[in-house]
């Protein structure tokens, strides 16, 4: 595109945009642009993903789906990227007809004032990041709760009741400002099941704590045991050393001519030990050869990769859909 022109403005502001944050939800990068002076969302469909796609690309499953990615960064790779993985918000069937009539009017809604909870999302379903989300519960549940070694295709960073808890949070604060009568009911179920679920992280605290104390309490006995076997052992070592001073010395002559007159003993087990560190040296030889070396690797790492492939699986699709190329209208604007 040439230097100067609007697209070529708009890049350029995109590019800024990924430099501060890595993971945008396109409804958030549109307002921004929009700050800016920029109107992503006046291109057709076609040339704003054709400017996108210049950048960053995205998911089409995963705990990142449909967040656009800065080109180059993965963030399956990243634990600090746990922040910008999204859920998802379904309106309860109950409040579906609202959505269905903001939607007809096509009221003015602002993103920012969605993640804010400070209006009822206008359409049914929405995917939310918590990066964005203004709750300061939330923001503490990313920054201290416990992440897994590795980032899930059905989780990410998170466990099961971490984002169980969330989404019950954001539940419960968007039904706080549903604009008509009739959500009463179902915001004190929410704010129910929300308290369930805080006990229950509760009483699995202390567990861990007292799992972990008791951890480093066996851990401490077994140091404490070890160290009184090896002063039992210098002990016996320090006897035995008394007791043969005691001994009358023996003339290193006397000692040769005993061995020489052993013969054939003598030499037979200083063959076999030979023979066991030539087989030995020859083991470890061999199994530095490329063609023998890395036998037991390859099954760990086919071990390894069928264990990812089960964790990948847990998802509906069990893989990761990435797109990085334009399409014809491949992404839609209403997710």
């Amino acid at each position: 595109m040439p230097q100067g022109s609007e697209d070529w403005e708009k890049q350029m502001a995109l590019a800024k945009l990924f430099e501060k944050r890595p993971i945008w939800p396109k409804r958030s990068l549109n307002d921004k642009l929009l700050a800016m002076g920029f109107n992503l969302g006046s291109l057709m469909p076609k040339r704003s993903c054709r400017l996108l796609v210049n950048v960053a690309y995205y998911f089409n499953n995963g705990p990142f789906l449909k967040f656009w990615i800065r080109k180059g960064y993965d963030p399956r790779k990243d634990p600090e990227s746990r922040m910008y993985q999204g859920i998802d918000f379904r309106v309860p069937q109950q409040l579906q007809s609202y959505c269905e009539s903001a939607e007809t009017s096509k009221s003015d809604c602002r993103w920012e004032d969605i993640c804010a909870f400070r209006i009822f999302p206008q359409k049914c379903h929405l995917s939310l990041q918590l990066f964005e989300l203004t709750d300061d519960y939330i923001q503490e549940e990313i920054k201290n709760s416990p992440l897994q070694q590795s980032c899930t295709f059905k989780n990410g960073w998170f466990v099961d009741h971490v984002l169980d808890r969330i989404r019950q949070r954001a539940m419960m604060r968007f039904l706080s400002v549903f604009p008509q009568p009739g959500a009463e009911g179902l915001l004190k179920q929410a704010s129910e099941r929300f308290e369930k679920l805080k006990r229950v992280q509760l009483r699995h605290t202390p567990l861990r704590q007292q799992k972990f104390q008791q951890d480093t309490e066996d851990t401490q006995e077994e140091e404490e045991e070890e160290e009184e076997e090896d002063i039992e052992s210098d002990n016996d070592i320090e006897g035995a050393e008394a007791a043969d001073d005691g001994e009358e010395e023996i003339d290193a002559d006397d000692v040769f001519d005993q061995e020489a007159d052993a013969g054939d003993p003598l030499e037979l087990n200083s063959y076999t030990g030979a023979d066991s560190i030539s087989r030995t040296y020859l083991q470890e030889l061999f199994g530095s050869f490329p063609g023998t070396k890395g036998v037991g690797q390859e099954l760990d790492m086919k071990n390894l990769e069928e264990e990812v492939e089960g964790d990948e699986e847990e998802g509906e699709d069990g893989e990761y859909e990435i797109y990085e190329q334009d399409s014809d209208g491949s992404y839609s604007d209403e997710d």
